[in-house]
């Protein structure tokens, strides 16, 4: 079992064309109360000056490690590289539109050492919208359950099902090195790759929704599930449920 004066906690982060939004992420890794081992961000050719602001982080950030991909990726195979070129026992994901609030990585890992059951853990998060056309608000999303909830192979299908419209969110996940070695890397096929990750995560690990806010989502008209769909976003959430059927 992980011990917390010894575990080594990885933030990671694939960024495109977004300088001002991934500093902050950075910043809000940071400052957590339980400071990250390292904050991996890997740069997708970033046509703006993401890449200088990065460089500029260092010097408040020692911990921070960009890495510059030679050609842009299309988003998920960034995201891939992010994970692979960290080395922490637990990795905990941020998209770099998103920032955690400052007990999350405490709170999430806490859980991974107190439980050796369970991989991976996830939670709720609060809205924070960005549109141009309208003011900045705050929103907190709706907690799934008063308590925790275990999600494993045997009831995988009845939470996606209950939960179909937001099952997670992605900033929230934090998890043990050997379920990405073990589930393996995010397929490209896939816009909602992360979804389709998460749902085959629970064919060989347990894995627990924390009731808690930890991340502030920032809403805004460069989302990615903007440019997926919602068509496309519910074909893809099908065959993710078909292909975990098909592998019970």
């Amino acid at each position: 079992m992980l011990k917390s004066k010894e575990v080594k906690v990885s933030v990671v982060c694939g960024t495109y064309n977004r300088a001002q939004m991934v500093k902050n992420m950075v910043l809000g890794a940071w400052n957590q109360s339980l400071r990250p081992f390292e904050i991996v961000v890997s740069d997708d050719c970033s046509t703006d000056n993401t890449l200088e602001v990065l460089e500029s982080l260092r010097a408040e950030v020692p911990i921070l490690k960009v890495v510059k991909n030679t050609s842009n990726s299309g988003g998920v195979p960034n995201w891939n590289r992010a994970i692979d070129s960290c080395s922490g026992d637990i990795i905990a994901w941020c998209s770099d539109d998103d920032v955690f609030e400052p007990d999350h990585l405490e709170y999430s890992v806490k859980k991974l050492i107190s439980d050796d059951t369970i991989g991976l853990v996830h939670s709720s998060f609060i809205n924070v919208e960005e549109f141009l056309d309208k003011p900045n608000k705050l929103e907190r999303s709706k907690l799934k359950s008063k308590d925790e909830i275990i999600i494993d192979r045997g009831t995988m299908i009845p939470y996606m099902k209950a939960n179909y419209n937001w099952p997670f969110h992605p900033s929230t996940l934090v998890f043990r090195r050997a379920v990405w070695e073990k589930t393996g890397r995010f397929d490209s096929s896939f816009a909602l790759a992360d979804t389709a990750w998460f749902i085959k995560v629970g064919l060989d690990f347990k894995i627990c929704y924390l009731p808690r806010y930890s991340v502030s989502n920032t809403r805004h008209i460069g989302n990615w599930s903007n440019d997926v769909g919602s068509v496309d976003m519910q074909k893809e959430f099908m065959l993710s449920i078909l292909d975990f059927k098909t592998s019970v």
